[in-house]
């Protein structure tokens, strides 16, 4: 799995410089604060550089933090897939050595049979010989042999109507796997169109989210700047104040000059002290009108920026205001990453829905191939019935030319050829369904043996799975301890950032 990495770092541009794209917000890339531009003290643009840095290491962390936590869900539900793939497999393959022990018993039922006929055909090989030496128990052995065909063929009937048993069970399986296989494609392609509305309702709501937070960017922008030339003209208008000032000062200081000059010239005269007293009266009410005047501009400057803000009642109010927007803009951001990962999961989550349906046509495919062989096992019971009525009409055939040639006499020996060839028929038909049998049973092995090779891989994929899980887990843990130490670090530095932000504002005040 690729793990996202963090976007790199842009350079912070001058103090006066022009505002980054709206879309900013919504692609997740670096947070940048915008404040009025400060003056030039060195100090306190290095802070501002950093406190924009930490913020923007939290960020990435989080977004690496999220992602790996996705790595992770994504991986667990990986690994509970090959579990129950891992469950199926063993089912399987027990399945098939149950089949494989049913032929094994099969083939070990028609091996004693085998035997049995062959048994069965010496003694009927003694009986011919016997019957040529006497006619008469030949024909006591003969009326014993007829009574053990009608036993024989008795058994035969049971066992064609336990095969006729078995290939009824086994259509109605394979009817109701093909029930099965309609019933998974159907819930398929109903998880499928649900979760396709999903993906196309949560990406509605991203891109509403998107514009909206785009323009709460833009609204703020234009609120920014508004605040920026509002402060230029306050600047401006300090400065021509400051100005002023200084030209009053300037004037009091030539107007005390004059007047030390006048005391010391004429200190006995009582009209110069009642001038000097009312130029200083007027020095000190002129002064008194600058500072009102200053005073009143200022009030009325901030009186007019407080109420272009909303939501802003106070200067105190000010702080708050950008704390809370700061926040909204992150709230914003987590937004879009929970979206981004619930998309994420409803992909992996159809991914998984696509895997369960091949796994069910596999399985409908295994079952149609089950069928397919138990019908071929049908086939062969059918043809091992009609092969045992041959051999028993033979029989009934050689039983009656003994008869015949009993009641003829002469003919005795062209029936005991007739009747050793249809034993060796017989015999080589036996031998012919032994070897069919043989076959099946190394086609069997192999497929047991491709079974379980596939079931070794899967153990192989399941343990470098659990590795791969180990070691993610392991970079996980180390990424929350790195993010919370980052946490702790920015928790220490807050404090100290607002008391900057505060001085500040206070010397901007001022």
């Amino acid at each position: 799995m690729i793990l996202r990495t963090p976007p790199p770092k842009k350079l912070r541009t001058d103090a006066g410089g022009s505002p980054p794209p709206t879309g900013a917000a919504s692609s997740g890339k670096q947070l940048i604060i915008y404040e009025d531009s400060p003056l030039p003290a060195p100090i306190q643009t290095t802070f501002h550089d950093h406190s924009d840095q930490y913020l923007c290491t939290y960020q990435c962390r989080q977004m690496v933090k999220a992602d790996v936590l996705d790595a992770l869900s994504k991986a667990e539900k990986q690994a509970q897939e090959y579990q129950t793939k891992l469950q199926t497999l063993n089912q399987n393959f027990n399945e098939a050595d149950a089949e494989r022990k049913h032929l094994r018993d099969k083939f070990l039922y028609s091996e004693q049979e085998l035997a049995a006929a062959k048994g069965r055909e010496k003694m009927l090989q003694e009986q011919l010989l016997t019957e040529i030496n006497t006619s008469q128990a030949r024909y006591t052995k003969e009326l014993q042999s007829c009574h053990e065909l009608e036993v024989k063929l008795q058994n035969e009937t049971n066992l064609r109507q336990k095969a006729e048993s078995s290939v009824a069970t086994a259509e109605e399986k394979a009817k109701l796997l093909e029930e099965k296989l309609s019933q998974l494609s159907g819930s398929v392609d109903r998880e499928k169109t649900r979760v396709n509305n999903d993906i196309a309702h949560l990406g509605k709501e991203a891109k509403l989210s998107v514009s909206r937070i785009g323009a709460d960017l833009e609204r703020m922008q234009c609120r920014a700047e508004s605040a920026e030339a509002e402060t230029d003209l306050l600047r401006s208008q300090l400065e021509h104040l400051k100005q002023k000032f200084d030209e009053c000062l300037h004037e009091k200081t030539k107007v005390d000059k004059k007047l030390s000059s006048f005391t010391s010239q004429a200190a006995s005269s009582s009209d110069n002290s009642v001038l000097i007293k009312n130029l200083q009266e007027e020095l000190k009410r002129y002064e008194a009108e600058i500072s009102m005047d200053t005073l009143e501009d200022e009030l009325s400057s901030w009186k007019s920026l407080l109420n272009n803000i909303p939501g802003v009642s106070c200067p105190d109010d000010i702080m708050v205001k950008f704390l809370a927007l700061q926040k909204e803009v992150l709230d914003s951001t987590m937004k879009i990453g929970e979206v981004s990962t619930r998309f994420n999961q409803l992909q992996a989550a159809l991914d998984a829905a696509q895997l369960g349906r091949q796994n069910a046509e596999t399985e409908a495919a295994l079952a149609k191939e089950k069928s397919e062989a138990l019908k071929s096992d049908m086939k062969r019971t059918e043809v091992m019935l009609s092969l045992v009525t041959e051999e028993k009409e033979q029989l009934k055939a050689v039983v009656s030319e003994l008869r015949k040639s009993n009641s003829e006499g002469p003919v005795s020996g062209v029936t005991d050829v007739t009747l050793v060839q249809g034993i060796e028929s017989s015999l080589a038909n036996k031998e012919n369904y032994l070897k069919e049998l043989e076959k099946e049973l190394s086609q069997l092995k192999d497929v047991n043996n491709r079974q379980r090779a596939e079931i070794e891989h899967l153990n192989d994929k399941l343990a470098s799975e659990a590795r791969r899980m180990k070691s993610l887990e392991r970079d996980s843990d180390r990424l929350c301890s790195e993010i919370s130490l980052l946490e702790s670090r920015l928790l220490e530095l807050l404090p100290s950032m607002v008391e900057m932000d505060l001085t500040y504002c206070a010397f901007c005040l001022s």
